[in-house]
């Protein structure tokens, strides 16, 4: 009995110290649910520093020529009911600056997706997972505002059809015309997020279409992974999803596309 009890109290330390995912948003009668999800890890690695992690640095970068830095985002994906399907899909990242390496902001971010597992707390250059230049899709780069992505539903898509294999995205910048150094830095998702507000972490925007009968109480989020580096104490509640029901995305979001 006393085994038992020892037991009992162990799973239940672990249950309690887990870091939970929750969500919050604005509910409807409509089918069509626009949603945000945000990132649980994100870090850059630096060529210079082949050895090191930047995982808590607050940010994120691309560098070009002179130095050379990629990033590395991962987003905790909702569980969709059956029959769910996505609509629109773009990724977006926050940059802060207005041309901080005296060049300008209209350029294009190169985004793939990652080819292996990572951990902001151990990644480094060295380590990282096999990298190319076969750009999947793109981000636009803007001063002092959201990018955003072309349309990826079919990226997201193939997402939540085999999570097992989704391993985020690597974010870099080449070009063959550009002769000048080049580094734009984004908000990390530990830059300034509380557990309530994800602020201008990175995001996946998503529109989705319920099948008839479910409603948004049938999105559920998963538990956080241990890796993630959000920052919080165990057991915090962290907010990982804003919805709003409709099939248009809400003016205060600033969605990129919707502009």
């Amino acid at each position: 009995m006393k085994n038992l009890i020892i037991v009992i109290a162990l799973i239940f330390s672990i249950i309690s110290g887990c870091t939970k995912s929750t969500s919050t948003g604005t509910s409807g009668n409509s089918q069509t649910w626009c949603l945000w999800i945000g990132a649980d890890k994100d870090t850059y690695v630096w060529l210079e520093y082949p050895d090191s992690q930047w995982g808590k640095q607050g940010y994120l970068a691309v560098a070009y020529l002179g130095d050379h830095k990629r990033s590395f985002v991962h987003f905790v994906l909702p569980n969709l009911p059956d029959g769910t399907e996505i609509l629109e899909a773009y990724m977006e990242l926050y940059h802060g600056g207005q041309n901080e390496d005296g060049y300008t902001d209209d350029l294009d971010i190169l985004v793939q997706r990652a080819s292996g597992s990572w951990s902001p707390e151990t990644l480094t250059w060295n380590n990282q997972p096999p990298f190319s230049r076969a750009t999947e899709f793109t981000i636009h780069l803007r001063s002092r505002a959201w990018c955003g992505s072309e349309e990826i539903k079919h990226i997201v898509t193939q997402m939540f059809e085999d999570p097992e294999n989704d391993y985020g995205f690597i974010i870099d910048f080449f070009s063959a015309s550009i002769t000048v150094g080049i580094e734009k830095g984004f908000h990390a998702n530990n830059f300034d997020r509380t557990a309530s507000d994800m602020k201008n972490a990175p995001r996946l925007l998503v529109k989705v279409e319920l099948p008839s009968g479910k409603t948004i109480n049938d999105i559920t989020m998963p538990p956080l992974a241990s890796d993630n580096d959000l920052g919080f104490p165990p057991g915090t509640e962290i907010l990982m999803l804003r919805y709003n029901n409709g099939a248009e995305w809400p003016e205060n979001w600033n969605v990129v596309a919707a502009e």
